[in-house]
């Protein structure tokens, strides 16, 4: 199709080609895991017949473990995302904004590691807790962009009257990113909010 009906350029999508495999099982009293994995392929992006982009073939796993502690229930989960090399095109131009030529970058390689745990804890006859931990490690073939953030965090759900919930929530955040100078910076936040929800 054509994107633009200012200049006479065609742009042609390529394909996606999405494989998955999955597994689960239950386990003692209501406890169940899973898994699955995840192959993606993408043909070239046409621009012009040129190659505008194509994205490296990506490699995704996925495991959780659901289970009873008391009266409290857990779920402990993994994901791995890797994301092969890759093809840019360019388009090259001069102080003026004119084009002069192009150029196909190579775009490397990333892989993203993310493993947490959030449950439901039973606070008195009252009201639960659901606290959440997560960890996430970015490693990438330019070392600008790597770096980790840790998680921690919870809401309460609370019913208020009638058909309304609300679910008050807080997390603190950390982690490390090194940045394009080749510097490695801290970092952290602290996000707050809340949640209403009405039945009709």
């Amino acid at each position: 199709f054509e994107p633009t009906q200012d200049l006479d350029i065609t742009y042609v999508p390529g394909n996606d080609i999405n494989v998955r495999l999955g597994l689960d099982r239950n386990y003692g009293d209501g406890g169940k895991f899973t898994m699955g994995f995840t192959f993606q392929n993408y043909s070239e992006d046409q621009y012009n017949d040129k190659n505008l982009f194509q994205a490296g073939n990506r490699l995704r796993g996925d495991m959780s473990l659901a289970f009873r502690a008391g009266r409290s229930t857990w779920a402990l989960y993994g994901v791995n995302v890797y994301r092969d090399q890759g093809d840019a095109f360019l388009d090259l131009v001069d102080g003026s904004n004119n084009v002069v030529g192009d150029t196909t970058v190579v775009v490397g390689w990333q892989n993203l590691t993310v493993a947490g745990l959030n449950g439901s804890v039973p606070m008195g006859s009252t009201f639960r807790i659901r606290p959440s931990f997560d960890f996430r490690y970015q490693a990438r073939e330019e070392s600008n962009g790597e770096g980790w953030l840790a998680g921690a965090g919870a809401d309460i759900p609370l019913r208020l009257f009638g058909g309304m919930d609300t679910f008050p929530r807080g997390r603190f955040s950390w982690g490390q990113l090194m940045a394009p100078d080749g510097e490695t910076y801290s970092l952290w936040g602290v996000e707050l909010g809340v949640t209403l929800r009405w039945r009709l």
